[in-house]
């Protein structure tokens, strides 16, 4: 889902709202999905990619500002969109063969390279271009000392209009870009600033959201029990925060699944210490790993898991409990069929709970800015780079993620290893299978082939069967 945010171009921070005064000087910018704060582990991890591709030219090319981030949901693996200075800025992506992340200058990064004469450039004869080929002769005004391959496109009126790769006597366009940017923001910003300027914006949303729990408690008070689902992740716990702070009677459900991240399980404790609420804990079933060793693993085609360790579940606690409204994180911005929710609506799979989603309306800067202002303890998976928080080996996450967890929770990460030997041994495939984390789709899905061919192994694009012979 798309999102709009206005750069201000004056003082170099985001705004969450078009500013009503005309003579405020912004830049409307779009971001892919969801957007968020680029965090201080992620701008480290940012400075260490600057510096690997474009040496001592790096400190420069650093964004002056705060950042943003966006999700992009095409790509193979993980690559997010980051937006700094009055535009996109850059991409960062994890290279899913070598297991690594890159980077690659967009257009106000471009800019700034091009001023700081960081990478290769040249001016075109003509105002546009085409996704192509061309020869190094075609550029009338060179510069070709930059550490990287990539080579900016200047018109003759030095506008940047796309990007290419430099192979030799060759410039291959891989960005064309239309509206190209005119100036890039050299003033320095904090997030201190964000929050002061959009402080009025924010509070409107805490306003709403504590208004709306609190309207819905009176009118259902005695009627039926107030229920907040809690995951440990950041949605919910802001959702907690909120209906503490409307001073409601209400319970906080936590689903253990017994594949939680132990950054989850520590948050649960920390944030449930810190509000006072009371909170009932669901055990999911206990053999997880052995119904993995009959069914196989779950996937992204094959989500048996869903049922087995949240659903079915949740669904004998809620019928314990009777008529209930249960209060939930969801957010319009994370999914299409999320985008036409209500803020009361009536659960499908329990017809006799409503939904209650005070942050409907909310996007990921909402989120942050409640966080950050109200001092809320939040998961430190965030901090490097985690979207969602779910079970640790969860098959919609990212390879990124997951080779995260592998590296950085072995402990954890070998229980799963265990079962998926025994799995990969059965269904006679080779390591690679686990190393790029290709169990995630059981199918013949679109990803699973381009994951296949990008880490040169079609042997493992085939429908894998689970059952024991």
């Amino acid at each position: 889902m798309r999102q709009v945010i206005y750069w201000s171009l004056d003082e170099n921070i985001p705004l969450l709202r078009r500013p009503p005064e005309t003579n405020i000087n912004v830049a409307k910018v779009v971001t892919e999905s969801d957007i968020r704060p680029l965090f201080r582990a992620e701008v480290s991890r940012l400075k260490e990619y600057m510096r690997r591709k474009y040496g001592s030219t790096a400190k420069a090319l650093m964004p002056r500002g705060i950042s943003v981030v966006s999700q992009v949901k095409d790509y193979l693996d993980d690559m997010k969109s980051i937006y700094a200075d009055g535009g996109l800025y850059c991409q960062i992506f994890f290279n899913p063969a070598e297991l690594k992340w890159d980077i690659r200058l967009s257009k106000v990064g471009a800019l700034r390279a091009f001023i700081e004469k960081a990478i290769s450039f040249g001016y075109l004869w003509k105002n546009t271009i085409t996704k192509g080929v061309y020869k190094i002769t075609d550029f009338e005004k060179k510069y070709l000392s930059g550490l990287s391959n990539e080579f900016i496109i200047l018109s003759p009126g030095s506008h940047i209009i796309g990007l290419g790769l430099l192979k030799g006597d060759r410039v291959i366009v891989i960005k064309k870009w239309l509206k190209p940017p005119q100036k890039v923001v050299d003033e320095k910003s904090t997030w201190k600033d964000f929050f002061e300027a959009n402080s009025i914006e924010i509070e409107h949303k805490v306003y709403e959201g504590v208004n709306l729990i609190m309207k819905f408690f009176n009118k259902m008070k005695g009627k039926r029990k107030f229920i907040v689902t809690f995951s440990g992740g950041k949605d919910s716990s802001v959702v907690l925060s909120l209906a503490t702070q409307a001073k409601i009677d209400f319970t906080a459900l936590f689903n253990d699944t017994g594949l939680e991240h132990r950054e989850t399980i520590a948050i649960v404790k920390e944030l449930t210490n810190k509000l006072g609420f009371s909170l009932d804990i669901i055990e999911a079933p206990g053999n997880f790993y052995r119904e993995v060793l009959v069914k196989g693993p779950p996937a992204r085609d094959y989500r048996w898991c869903t049922d087995y360790l949240k659903i079915n579940p949740s669904k004998a606690y809620f019928e314990k409990k009777g008529p209930a409204v249960n209060i939930v994180g969801l957010r319009r911005v994370e999914s299409l069929s999320r985008s036409r929710l209500s803020l009361v609506f009536k659960q499908s799979r329990r017809p006799d709970i409503i939904g209650l989603a005070p942050i409907l309306k909310w996007n990921g800067l909402h989120i942050w800015s409640y966080i950050a202002t109200r001092r809320l303890p939040y998961n430190p998976l965030y901090l490097v780079g985690f979207e969602r928080i779910g079970c640790y080996m969860c098959p919609s996450a990212n390879l990124s993620e997951l080779h995260f967890t592998r590296q950085v929770h072995q402990n954890l990460w070998s229980k799963w290893s265990f079962v998926l030997n025994e799995i990969q041994h059965r269904i006679k495939v080779n390591e690679k299978w686990q190393k790029y984390c290709l169990w995630r789709w059981k199918g013949l899905a679109v990803k699973k082939r381009e994951l296949c061919k990008a880490v040169g192994d079609m042997s493992l694009f085939k429908i894998y069967e689970y059952r024991a012979t």
